[in-house]
């Protein structure tokens, strides 16, 4: 299977959409529980379910999320750079298909129902609701996390100039094989020697 269909198939955080379209043919007391207990965004959970799928089935799966990946790929060729560097939960406020770091650090700090009941409908993970739990903090605590969030960045910026290293990192398999070559060469040129001096 090619990565990116996997990518497709599997999606951290999120239900992919073969799950909600193909739920009746899947095991309901199975479904139902892991939807229950918001496990259907946990990978392994998805690869269980998949595989418990008709031979056919997973067939006709993997062609549509293939025609999905086609048709997004040439629909929309100058996006994809951007999509290489997708927004990290520990460096974005809000961000759609994941839960940002911050929910997760100050969770003590929401109204327990509110949060858990987003939790249980797998809603952390939508931008509004988000929003509407960073308003609800005091003044002092959004700024906190507002002040961690831009730490993270231009510490991922930081991190980012040392791939500007990386040509001198990839000239040294070169300069080891041109030590190994001169080391080669000198121990030959030391074994000349020693039977030049044998024969004198």
């Amino acid at each position: 299977m090619k990565p990116e269909l996997e990518k497709r198939l599997f999606t951290p955080n999120r239900t992919p959409d073969w799950v909600e379209r193909h739920k009746d043919k899947l095991n309901k007391l199975v479904y139902k529980s892991l939807k229950s207990q918001n496990r259907l965004g946990d990978v392994s959970m998805q690869k269980m379910l998949f595989n418990s799928l008709s031979k056919d089935l997973r067939e006709t799966i993997q062609k549509e999320e293939l025609a999905k990946l086609q048709q997004s790929s040439s629909s929309t060729p100058a996006s994809s750079p951007a999509t290489a560097s997708q927004p990290s939960p520990q460096t974005t406020l809000f961000l759609n298909g994941a839960v940002p770091a911050w929910i997760e650090k100050y969770r003590k700090e929401f109204n327990s129902m509110v949060y858990k009941s987003l939790k249980s409908q797998n809603k952390l993970i939508d931008a509004n609701m988000q929003k509407m739990l960073f308003n609800s903090l005091s003044k002092d605590l959004q700024t906190k996390i507002k002040k961690d969030i831009e730490a993270a960045q231009k510490a991922a910026q930081a991190s980012a100039p040392s791939a500007s290293t990386t040509p001198v990192a990839a000239t040294s398999p070169k300069l080891e094989a041109l030590l190994s070559q001169t080391n080669a060469l000198l121990s030959e040129i030391a074994s000349i020697l020693r039977e030049l001096k044998t024969k004198l």
